[in-house]
């Protein structure tokens, strides 16, 4: 059954264009009676005893399954779309003074925001920042967990607490004096770091402390420091045991060197020059200031007729102490050759 309208309203329905007749008005409260009455039925029906069942979802449409097998729907979902921006380093993190629209999804500091009202950012990022009037610019669509590595860092750095606060971590170039097992004083120049028994300190290392060291003593002026296949040891190399290529450098000493005649106690300086001639007023004692591993020393003495003696101090070896003699005018001469430890006498003439 239709209903009858008394004029037309067009395109929805086509009237008579005249009064209704009681039969035709009582006709069209039957016809809405009867509709009422059917649905009323039908409700009744789905509500004896039918329950849902279970959900589903076609595309962008909800249906509701029931019991008795009527379905309900369907019911359009609403659409979320986010936008996944690109910009900023990494892609995707938050940039100062930008256009954001509203749904724009970003990441600050491992979270990730979406954006709710379309703004322009300010110079700083504030995940609490309003419009003016009270809402919220952004809302937290999934939050960093609490143990996530921070972001950012460089080669080598380590993740250390920040503070006392639980799991608040940044990177940090650790330094040495920063790790637990290293105590550090007043640093000098030339220092090494040392076990101490507890820690590693920083100490004035002496060469014999040295694991793979093992010093003979007594140390000699001139020794050198070879390995021995087991440990470096210091000594002295024989020219004839050195392989491979030499660079040898002569240093020009000065042929010869003038000496006091009249103080009685001298010491003398074997890198100074070869050669030292001296025409002695009073009786010497000569001493030598080092005694280089080959070094040389001849000494001229010319006499002026007073007897003087000359002795060699405890750096020489020699024959004995050496007498001018009475005569005026003589030479005497004497050599000598160290060996690291001592002046060794190798030649004596005289009087010349």
């Amino acid at each position: 059954m239709t209903s009858t309208y008394r004029e037309s309203n067009l395109p929805l329905w086509t009237g008579v264009n005249r009064p209704l007749t009681f039969l035709e008005s009582d006709s069209n409260i039957y016809d809405k009676e009867s509709r009422i009455t059917t649905l009323e039925q039908h409700v009744a029906t789905l509500s004896s005893g039918a329950g849902i069942d279970y959900f589903s979802v076609t595309g962008n449409q909800f249906y509701v399954h029931l019991t008795n097998h009527e379905i309900l729907g369907p019911y359009p979902l609403p659409v979320v779309t986010f936008n996944f921006r690109q910009d900023g380093t990494p892609p995707g993190t938050w940039l100062p003074s930008t256009l954001y629209n509203s749904m724009d999804v970003f990441q600050h500091n491992g979270t990730l925001y979406v954006v709710n009202i379309t703004h322009t950012s300010g110079l700083t990022f504030d995940p609490n920042a309003t419009d003016g009037s009270g809402h919220k610019l952004y809302s937290v669509l999934f939050a960093q967990p609490q143990a996530a590595i921070p972001l950012g860092g460089t080669t080598g750095q380590a993740l250390v607490k920040h503070s006392n606060t639980d799991l608040d971590t940044i990177w940090q170039t650790i330094p040495l004096s920063g790790l637990a097992d290293v105590s550090l004083s007043a640093l000098t120049s030339g220092q090494l770091l040392a076990w101490n028994g507890l820690k590693w300190v920083n100490a004035n290392e002496n060469l014999s402390n040295l694991g793979d060291v093992a010093l003979i003593a007594p140390l000699a002026t001139n020794d050198v420091l070879y390995w021995n296949g087991i440990d470096w040891q210091n000594g002295h190399v024989p020219f004839s045991s050195i392989s491979g290529n030499l660079l040898i450098s002569q240093y020009q000493y000065p042929t010869n060197f003038g000496l006091s005649p009249s103080v009685a106690t001298q010491t003398v300086d074997p890198t100074t020059a070869r050669y030292f001639e001296v025409s002695p007023t009073v009786s010497i004692t000569f001493n030598a200031s080092s005694t280089p591993d080959g070094a040389e020393m001849k000494f001229i003495f010319n006499s002026n007729g007073g007897s003087q003696t000359i002795t060699f101090g405890t750096s020489f070896r020699s024959t004995g102490t050496l007498s001018l003699g009475s005569v005026i005018g003589k030479a005497f001469t004497v050599s000598f050759c160290a060996d690291g430890h001592y002046f060794f006498e190798t030649a004596r003439a005289g009087p010349l």
